[in-house]
């Protein structure tokens, strides 16, 4: 289940991004994170497994490009197709406005496999971007 990201989600929220770092996020990405839950986290949402908040995913659309951005999971609860369902949303939100002709999605080499499945193609490699051993993929999906 997913619902609209609230304020009180904040602390939960931090806890399990910092369990997913250093694999999937570089350390010094938690100032950003907390930065745009601060002041940008206006179609972003929580991720529950029953009641509990184990994960996040949002999106944006500019200029005709709708992006998926800061999705995670908790990982102890990796593996219920938690993140896939999540991921299917964000897509069908991003149809749902005319405005957008494909999709794009920035993420590291432990989780381009996972978006390949949604049929995202790679468009662009950068060595140790987010942080040394931790490369970027920029994946994308017309619509």
């Amino acid at each position: 289940m997913i619902r609209p990201y609230v304020p009180s989600d904040k602390k939960v929220l931090i806890d399990i991004f910092t369990l997913n770092t250093p694999t999937y996020f570089g350390v010094d990405e938690i100032k950003d994170y907390e930065a745009f839950l601060d002041h940008e986290a206006g179609d972003y949402f929580v991720i529950l497994h029953e009641t509990q908040v184990v994960g996040a995913v949002g999106y944006y659309i500019k200029q005709s490009v709708g992006s998926i951005t800061w999705i995670f999971i908790h990982p102890a609860f990796k593996g219920l197709g938690l993140a896939k369902e999540a991921v299917d949303y964000m897509i069908h939100l991003i149809k749902l406005k005319e405005e957008a002709k494909k999709i794009v999605i920035r993420t590291s080499q432990w989780a381009n496999a996972f978006f390949e499945k949604f049929g995202f193609k790679e468009m662009h490699f950068e060595k140790d971007y987010w942080a040394p051993g931790l490369d970027l993929y920029t994946m994308e999906m017309m619509i």
